[in-house]
């Protein structure tokens, strides 16, 4: 996390704006600057926000293009890419859907399922759907599909299940 943000809350000023807070924290997918080790940042992915909705369901549709340093030795997009940035793009839902004391801090996973049915090779322009499916107070289920754009063949499909660790909140008596 870049030195001057000091935890992961969105400013007050956007707290209550869902679109604002998914392109506030779409800025530190990965954090890379600070890290000596590989991970998945929006920049190296070349990722765009394509569209985003609140309702019915909370939904982020992002596009990129699937670069070598993306790839295993075959040049087809790493399933470890494709798994740390499932795991990145759904966190980012959930902080955005969140509410005080309702995974303010983006919880901690349980179960990250990915299923790959088509390989994305170098080159392969991607459309990544992410939705929060439950976002309940003690757990949020999310889902992911990535798409081959130019023959909107489903390649990927991922559940991401995290659970709640903020402190609960009390009510006054």
């Amino acid at each position: 996390m870049p030195k001057h943000i000091l935890s992961y809350q969105a400013p007050k000023n956007i707290a209550h704006d869902f679109e604002k807070k998914v392109f506030w924290y779409f800025r530190f997918i990965g954090h890379q600057e600070l890290k000596d080790v590989w991970d998945v940042t929006a920049e190296h992915a070349n990722l765009r926000i394509e569209s985003l909705a609140k309702h019915p369901h909370a939904t982020v549709t992002c596009r990129f293009v699937v670069k070598e340093s993306m790839c295993g030795p075959q040049m087809h997009l790493h399933g470890g890419y494709i798994a740390t940035l499932v795991e990145n793009l759904t966190s980012i839902l959930i902080v955005a859907a969140a509410t005080p004391g309702r995974f303010a801090d983006t919880g901690v996973s349980r179960n990250l399922r990915t299923i790959y049915l088509r390989s994305l090779p170098v080159g392969t322009e991607v459309r990544a759907v992410c939705q929060v499916i439950s976002l309940g107070q003690r757990l949020v289920l999310t889902k992911a599909e990535f798409y081959d754009v130019e023959t909107g063949e489903l390649c990927v499909i991922s559940e991401h299940e995290k659970f709640n660790r903020d402190p609960e909140q009390r009510g006054k008596l």
